[in-house]
């Protein structure tokens, strides 16, 4: 959907928003659209996710992260 700055606690962040249409059903159910915003950068670490749910909304936000080690062979 393209490319937006986005603000979280764990820092601000060059992004690619995405948009999914998943099918779950309960009280996960979808009632439209996930947006997902992924780094704009090889890691594409999910930084926000917003959704309609059956009981209201969802709203995931990365509040911290740490720099683990490199996975070596890849």
């Amino acid at each position: 959907l393209g490319r937006e700055k986005v603000k979280t606690p764990a820092g601000e962040f060059a992004t690619i928003k995405v948009r999914t249409f998943p099918k779950y059903e309960g009280v996960f159910m979808n009632k439209g659209e996930i947006f997902v915003w992924f780094t704009d950068d090889s890691r594409r670490i999910p930084v926000l996710m917003k959704s309609t749910i059956a009981i209201g909304s969802l709203v995931s936000t990365l509040r911290s992260m740490e720099q683990g080690k490199a996975i070596s062979g890849l």
